[in-house]
């Protein structure tokens, strides 16, 4: 009798890429370069959204304060810090040690008080923590299972609260620009660093939610300029979007 296999969200293959550049988080040039620039675009849809379902004024110092933000799949703390920086409560996971460590370091380098744990989500799922704000940015396409992520952060984030999603469409945009441009003409990030066929459009992110209890409320793409090497918020959901999605219930 073969023993059963536990489910898990964690690709073994995907954990060693990042390990190997764990310690270059922070460096701007290096290669998170393109998280960094589109940071503030994924900062600005969070804060937008967040104003809108809890009422908030993010140009307060402490406009989050109260709040219990997650962020899953956390990295080098890339956004958990401006989030803490606000007043929110802050939590980063990730299955990566090395990437935990490093956003360790950063933040108290700063002096930040965030609370970071290498775990993963359907494990912190059995616990009695529940936040208001469950962040999946750029993580949906690195997971081995996206039908367990979801369930887990789903069980994770509050009645009455939201997740945001930041994930690559499955198009042949996303392939030109977000692999072929990205990783084999412009060396934004390292070649390899994305399967095509782990992209989820939005339609199929939709229905997947719909049957965990979450309404989609808002779409956005985010769009490259490349007269200003910056992004921004746009309608373009070809390559890079966001979903920001309604727990009901």
């Amino acid at each position: 009798m073969s023993a059963s296999i536990e489910k898990t969200t964690v690709s073994q293959k995907e954990l060693i890429k990042f390990a190997l550049i764990a310690k270059r988080w922070w460096d701007p040039s290096g290669p998170f370069s393109q998280l960094h620039k589109i940071n503030p675009t994924r900062l600005k849809f969070i804060l937008e959204r967040t104003q809108s379902h809890f009422k908030t004024n993010f140009e307060l110092k402490s406009s989050l304060k109260g709040l219990k933000i997650l962020d899953i799949g956390c990295g080098g703390g890339l956004l958990c810090e401006p989030l803490a920086r606000l007043g929110a409560s802050v939590t980063g996971i990730d299955a990566e040690k090395k990437n935990v460590i490093a956003a360790r370091e950063h933040a108290e380098k700063i002096g930040l008080e965030i609370k970071y744990i290498p775990t993963v989500p359907e494990k912190l799922a059995l616990e009695k923590t529940r936040y208001d704000i469950v962040l999946n940015m750029e993580i949906v396409e690195h997971t081995e299972n996206v039908d367990l992520l979801l369930e887990a952060s789903t069980s994770l984030v509050k009645p009455g609260g939201f997740i945001v999603i930041s994930t690559l469409n499955r198009t042949i945009n996303s392939l030109l620009f977000g692999i072929l441009a990205a990783e084999y003409i412009l060396g934004w990030v390292p070649m390899g660093t994305h399967n095509w066929n782990r992209f989820i459009r939005p339609n199929e992110l939709d229905k997947k939610l719909n049957n965990l209890g979450l309404k989609i409320e808002k779409f956005s793409g985010m769009t490259y300029k490349i007269s200003d090497d910056s992004w921004s918020l746009s309608d373009d959901l070809s390559v890079n979007y966001l979903a920001f999605c309604k727990k009901l219930n």
